[in-house]
């Protein structure tokens, strides 16, 4: 794991170098997104680096919200991408910056994970402190729980 991610943060770097370095690729919106998702893909594997903390440390906790928020964010973005592709497709756009620099595309992707990713720390979901294995139904207000893990759900219910 440790090796995947080192090889990602070098990757993430390689990116952000190669834009903040040639002003011709800084003039698409679309790179500029490519670029958020380099971030997104850094700081996750920064989170990837800490190992396997204990469950219910700090680090266990820095680790679960790093690795959800970033991966999230990176999901959003790449939708985003998705979306400008079908319509430079579809509709043969070829100028997508108004998609992109819309405050409401910025919110939904940088703000809209931020509360998906705390969501379980205020219902201490993230880790497992008691050392017990945790077994959840798919109802969302199982187990006096309001929010789960966002993997929880990416693990049981889509596998």
């Amino acid at each position: 794991m440790r090796v995947a991610s080192l090889l990602s943060i070098v990757g993430s770097i390689s990116i952000l170098i190669k834009y903040f370095r040639n002003p011709i690729l800084q003039r698409k919106a679309v790179n500029k997104i490519i670029c958020f998702v380099a971030v997104c893909d850094f700081f996750f594997s920064l989170g990837a680096l800490i190992g396997r903390p204990k469950d219910g440390t700090w680090s266990c906790w820095i680790q679960s919200a790093a690795t959800s928020y970033f991966s999230l964010v990176a999901i959003f973005w790449t939708t985003i991408i998705a979306y400008m592709l079908y319509q430079l497709v579809h509709y043969k756009h070829t100028e997508q910056k108004q998609c992109f620099q819309s405050r409401k595309v910025q919110t939904l992707c940088w703000i809209f994970p931020l509360v998906l990713t705390f969501a379980p720390l205020s219902t201490n979901t993230y880790g497992n402190p008691d050392g017990k294995r945790r077994e959840y139904n798919t109802t969302l207000l199982s187990n006096k729980s309001a929010f789960k893990n966002p993997s929880y759900y990416a693990n049981n219910i889509l596998f």
